[in-house]
């Protein structure tokens, strides 16, 4: 689909992309105002388009951007249910609502993507899904009120901003680096093996740190870490 115009279609006639060499590939700079179902298939962005209608996921996908080219999405949250959504193609994805992970198999991959906006968790994830971070990425503001996995692969990183709101539990693995900030409000900030944060650790909330025996936490912000007369756990 290419041009910089308005391509149109009613939000009960999606373009359905239901087999998995499906590709939608806007190479314009256009507009899609109608609905995009994604049904184990590719999204691709080798332009820098506009989609404003919704997109839905109903099996697992692909949205690859091209480097330099940013697909802004500004429909309603898109929820990856229990799927997976793999995004790739070193460009950026500036979602105007967040990615919903509300499923205890969602799983986001983050392969060569720059930059994503925001992402929330709101149910507990199984042991192998959350995020995966395969090449290194940013994120803008990540909201977790459940259990979730963030795996990042070595020598890679994950920035931006986590919050973890009351119940949640962040369990973070890989031997990458998360170089975002974390605001502990009311959850559980866990670690598998050796990581070193260079980010910024805030607490507005009685909260927990987790690191086992035999695993070290660095904590390397400039500034203390205020507990603001709230209570933190090591445990």
């Amino acid at each position: 689909m290419a041009g910089d115009g308005t391509f149109s279609n009613a939000s009960n006639s999606p373009i359905v992309l239901a087999l998995e060499e499906s590709v939608l590939d806007l190479s314009g700079n256009g507009t899609v105002t109608g609905a995009i179902q994604l049904d184990g298939c590719t999204l691709k962005a080798s332009g820098s388009p506009t989609i404003s209608g919704n997109i839905t996921q109903s099996d697992n996908a692909t949205i690859e951007i091209l480097s330099n080219k940013t697909l802004s999405y500004s429909g309603a949250s898109l929820s990856l249910g229990g799927n997976k959504l793999t995004i790739i193609g070193g460009g950026n994805l500036n979602n105007s609502n967040p990615l919903i992970m509300g499923d205890a198999d969602s799983l986001l991959v983050l392969d060569g993507i720059t930059t994503i906006k925001d992402v929330k968790a709101t149910t507990s994830a199984n042991s192998g899904k959350g995020i995966k971070v395969i090449e290194s990425a940013a994120l803008g503001i990540m909201d977790l009120s459940a259990t979730s996995y963030l795996d990042i692969a070595a020598n890679q990183t994950l920035g931006g901003q986590i919050n973890l709101l009351n119940n949640a539990d962040l369990i973070i693995s890989g031997s990458g680096e998360y170089t975002g900030n974390i605001a502990l409000a009311g959850g559980r900030f866990s670690v598998l093996n050796n990581k070193d944060l260079t980010g910024s650790l805030s607490l507005s909330a009685n909260s927990v740190l987790n690191v086992p025996q035999g695993t070290a936490l660095v904590i390397n912000q400039s500034g203390n870490l205020q507990l603001n007369e709230k209570k933190l756990v090591f445990s």
